[in-house]
């Protein structure tokens, strides 16, 4: 299949990444990561209405609603904060998909927002997006599409528990942005809306077709359609945080340090002498537990568990992959071949070498090192372009296997 194939999808075709220097431009990465990264939000107006429709357009939008699976619950209406699967729209014995088409956009004509949830597992240009800033940001992402009709509000005022970048694509919307009443807050702390006082807003503006707003996780925000219908990308960021690392090696700590599992003393909660007996026995083992996490051997070991939780994050970059199987079946001297853009690490220990990528390890003899790294660095390449020592038919069994594995994909 090439790249003029009329049945593959839009934006699946080779083109330069969009990645986080392009989200925030004219803003640079050094500067927003360390000007604005957890700690304050940021609007980039830039006038330019096109600019992300390598991503998504309201036609787009058109086309993924047609074809939509009506059935799934990934895809919602929003309406003053109240969240509705299209699965729930329609009763189980009328449920055919016409209706339910019908019903979805029988709600959007009366005010209701469409909602699609995760939306980079079936849009490839979204997919790439998603796969670039995970590279870039050691952290996850996933893409939700708001489509709000005209001087409406889809969700009411909420903080989110992720940070977010928000890139309109059509139409224009009217946000408030507040204090966070709680910094940062974890995945277990959600916004609680009863009984809150929004206060006044920190920032208020409009965000026409190209603009862009980052918020910290933690920003509460409300934001109303204008005079027309809006659709806006909301791409939430999962970081590596160091209190999930920190609580897996505390957890670590309870499963090989007998004391952890065991009771207070009986009757701490009545006795006095006890419960100092249960005080001192808490000072003991909080003190022991920050000198064994604080041990460099676990410092390291802290640091490799949020590296492997940051590519185990991303979604394997296997567009493509069915065809390459078949590829690999005739690999010569002159097929082209390309890596993946896939994240990965290359160790040499010894005799033996390992490519970590996908969530898995490949070993090879050590003595292929520079073969794997011309094939890493490289832009494109064939088996008579590969350096090193390793005759012909050695260079088309590294690369085959590299094929078949998923690192490499051929050239169309």
């Amino acid at each position: 299949m090439n790249a003029s194939n009329p049945m593959r999808p839009r934006g699946a075709e080779s083109r330069p990444p969009f990645g986080l220097a392009a989200l925030v431009d004219p803003i640079g990465v050094e500067e927003f990561t360390d000007g604005y990264w957890e700690r304050r939000h940021l609007v980039v107006t830039r006038n330019r209405p096109d600019y992300f429709d390598t991503l998504l357009t309201l036609s787009d939008m058109d086309h993924l609603l047609a074809t939509s699976k009506v059935r799934s619950t990934d895809l919602r209406t929003v309406s003053n904060g109240v969240e509705t699967p299209v699965t729930d729209l329609v009763s189980a014995d009328a449920g055919n998909m016409a209706t339910a088409v019908e019903a979805l956009y029988d709600r959007y004509r009366k005010g209701a927002t469409i909602n699609m949830l995760f939306l980079q597992e079936q849009w490839p240009p979204l997919t790439r997006l998603c796969q670039t800033l995970a590279v870039e940001l050691s952290a996850s992402f996933h893409v939700n599409v708001y489509l709000t009709p005209t001087a409406s509000q889809g969700l009411g005022a909420h903080y989110d528990t992720h940070d977010v970048f928000v890139a309109q694509v059509h139409g224009s919307k009217h946000w408030r942005l507040y204090e966070p009443p709680l910094r940062l807050p974890l995945p277990s702390q959600p916004h609680l809306t009863g009984g809150t006082e929004l206060g006044e807003p920190i920032a208020e503006f409009d965000l026409h077709p190209g603009d862009l707003l980052y918020m910290p996780r933690g920003t509460v925000h409300q934001a109303v359609s204008n005079d027309r219908a809006s659709l806006h990308l909301t791409i939430g960021v999962q970081p590596v945080l160091w209190a999930d690392l920190v609580c897996r090696e505390v957890e670590r700590m309870v499963r090989v340090d007998e004391r952890f599992r065991e009771s207070l003393p009986v009757g701490f909660a009545v006795d006095d002498e006890r419960r100092r007996a249960a005080e001192r026995l808490a000072a003991e083992l909080l003190a022991d537990l920050g000198t064994a996490v604080a041990a460099p051997a676990r410092v390291e070991a802290v640091l490799a568990a949020g590296h492997r939780q940051a590519l185990l994050g991303r979604k394997p970059d296997l567009w493509g992959h069915l065809l390459d199987l078949e590829v690999a079946r005739e690999v010569d001297a002159d097929t082209k071949l390309v890596r993946r853009m896939v994240p990965a690490e290359l160790t040499v220990d010894g005799d033996r070498a390992e490519l970590e990528f996908h969530g898995k390890r490949l070993r090879f003899p050590a003595h292929v090192e520079a073969q794997l790294r011309h094939v890493m660095e490289s832009d494109g390449f064939t088996a008579r372009d590969l350096p090193g020592p390793l005759d012909d038919g050695g260079r088309l069994v590294l690369l085959g296997k590299l094929l078949k594995e998923g690192f490499l994909t051929a050239m169309r």
